[in-house]
């Protein structure tokens, strides 16, 4: 289970910390509690309308969290400090962006933004939370002949989750998304996969 995952990596990396795969160690606890959360508690996940967008055209995903505890929840962000409002809530989204060529060559390119969000963020049980965003455009991708693979990533760090007057506080990980962004010249296809493959065919 990964709660068994969890508790045995944490114990080895109490045993060994300076051990060669302390950092291996450390990733497999992180991934055991991101499941443990995505499991019990808060489904989380990145949504996009379709999985391939034309260059150019703005691409739109949706943060998502859905409660599947038995009771409602709430994620918090901070108190605020005397005389100032609430802290925002931020969410940070990695991109890695790939481009491989006619010849089997791969470019990639990694950035991050920031997604802010409420303060607090009440989920009744079997409700979700949503919070859509568009993905920044990345200046230093120049290609528009091949098709780019995205792969979106999200995180954040709450103050805390409130679980009947419980402190559950952990780090979400969002379920990764994946699509696809192709030259201009592919829009016909990809409106239509269907006949762009049966006149190849043809």
């Amino acid at each position: 289970s990964y709660q068994r995952g969890h508790d045995l990596a944490g114990a080895l990396l109490s045993l060994e910390p300076k051990s060669s795969m302390a950092e291996a160690l450390r990733k497999l606890k992180r991934h055991c509690d991101a499941m443990i959360l995505q499991t019990t508690l808060l489904e989380a996940r990145l949504m996009h309308a379709k999985p391939a967008y034309v260059a150019g055209e703005a691409v739109e995903l949706t943060l998502r969290l859905k409660n599947i505890f038995r009771s409602t929840l709430k994620v918090g962000f901070g108190k605020p400090e005397e005389g100032k409002p609430a802290p925002r809530g931020v969410v940070i989204v990695e991109v890695e962006t790939t481009i491989r060529d006619f010849y089997g060559a791969t470019q990639t390119w990694t950035k991050s933004q920031e997604v802010y969000v409420e303060n607090e963020v009440p989920v009744a049980t079997g409700a979700q939370w949503e919070k859509a965003f568009v993905l920044e455009p990345d200046p230093e991708i120049l290609d528009r002949e091949h098709v780019r693979e995205i792969t979106v990533n999200a995180w954040t760090q709450p103050a805390g989750i409130e679980i009947e007057g419980r402190d559950a506080g952990r780090r979400i990980q969002f379920e990764s998304a994946f699509l696809r962004v192709a030259p201009k010249k592919y829009e016909g296809l990809l409106a239509s996969p269907l006949d762009g493959l049966r006149k190849a065919l043809e």
